[in-house]
């Protein structure tokens, strides 16, 4: 994305979760569900990279999926405690999580979609950034940004 990449699995699982938590409030109830998983799986993969208990969410994440309280509980009962590898993850799942939110924001029902897919963006600019160790911030114009995603 816009010339920041790296190998670091963070960036995949940041920028899955950014957009499961996104979506996961707006979208339809069978996409929360999917989103619900998605949080889980992404908190999951980070919690193993750093070292914490498998089960921990972070503020955020817990917030999310407060918001869409069904999704979470048949998510927790779905997910249990199945892991995936390192390379599911970043081949299937975290672009899956990216693609589905990305659709549920589009189709929720919500007054500003544009603008959320807009903001959505900028906030995974931002991920890549801080995880590529280079500066972002408002100097990002809208069009530069949809530029850089277009190519």
């Amino acid at each position: 994305m816009i010339g920041l990449t790296g190998d670091d699995l963070h960036i995949d699982a940041r920028i899955a979760l950014l957009c499961a938590r996104m979506a996961l409030p707006v979208a339809a109830a069978p996409r929360q569900q999917v989103m619900a998983v998605a949080v889980l799986a992404c908190e999951r993969v980070l919690a193993s990279l750093d070292g914490r208990p498998a089960d921990w969410l972070d503020q955020q994440s817990r917030a999310a999926l407060a918001q869409a309280p069904q999704a979470a509980l048949w998510a927790r009962g779905f997910a249990g405690t199945a892991e995936i590898s390192p390379r599911a993850f970043r081949r299937h799942s975290a672009p899956a999580t990216v693609h589905a939110a990305v659709q549920g924001i589009a189709q929720a029902c919500v007054p500003q979609p544009d603008q959320m897919l807009y903001d959505l963006l900028a906030s995974a600019i931002g991920e890549c950034a801080t995880w590529c160790g280079r500066p972002s911030g408002p100097s990002t114009s809208r069009g530069t940004a949809m530029l850089a995603v277009a190519h």
